[in-house]
């Protein structure tokens, strides 16, 4: 069942769960300038920082209470937000900035970041080092990325597909294929120990899916225009 929790002021472009756990972090887009806010089950708007620098469509959130954005100047860098607002940019060394960033995930393992920039997947430190950790990515189109925490690996929503990437091996494996056009939003089903994800960039693909870690797919609902799941 499909129903409106409440209305937002901007259009919402990326969301995840807020530092306190409770309320929702989303980020949106308004006459040219990017927005985050948190946004409590009633509805209640707080916002936080707004920046002019353009954003990918990706939010996380890390075990510091950081958020964490690709932002797509002067190289890939990570714009972290504290839970007060207060805005910082890592960038990493070398800088890998040769393309548009797209997704971004916590990296369990180290605490950095995984960020994909067209079309590479990288890993950055919290020192600000990075690794290629794949070269072969579909990312041009609108994706979404998780840290699996049973395994370590990176899960992305890539164009037409949903894959895992070993960060320590750089090997790719593909969970379910054959989608169309592109799946903006993943997040984890812990009930059902599977991954759901929404698609918007085809007619045919403005769906809810679930995708057991055995690569089994259901379809939940059909949806329209999503762009991220929390």
């Amino acid at each position: 069942v499909v129903k409106t929790l409440f209305p937002l002021p901007q259009a919402a472009t990326a969301l995840t769960m807020a530092t306190n756990n409770t309320d929702l972090a989303v980020m949106s887009m308004s006459g040219g300038s990017v927005n985050l806010a948190t946004v409590t089950p009633n509805g209640q708007v707080t916002q936080l920082a707004k920046w002019s620098s353009y954003i990918g469509e990706n939010l996380a959130v890390d075990s510091n209470g950081t958020y964490a954005a690709p932002l797509g100047a002067g190289g890939v860098q990570v714009l972290r937000i504290d839970s007060f607002g207060a805005m910082t940019t890592l960038v990493p060394s070398p800088a890998i900035g040769k393309g548009k960033p797209r997704g971004i995930a916590i990296d369990i393992n180290s605490g950095g970041y995984f960020v994909g920039e067209i079309p590479n997947l990288f890993r950055i430190l919290p020192s600000g080092t990075s690794t290629v950790v794949h070269t072969n990515v579909a990312i041009n189109n609108g994706i979404d990325m998780i840290s699996d925490a049973r395994s370590g690996d990176v899960v992305i929503s890539q164009q037409a597909s949903l894959v895992r990437v070993d960060p320590s091996s750089g090997v790719m494996t593909t969970i379910q294929g054959g989608f169309s056009g592109c799946l903006p939003g993943l997040a984890y089903d812990r009930t059902n120990d599977a991954w759901v994800m929404v698609g918007s960039c085809a007619n045919t693909n403005f769906n809810l899916y679930r995708v057991t870690r055995a690569g089994a797919l259901t379809t939940v609902v059909g949806v329209s225009g999503a762009t991220d799941i929390e």
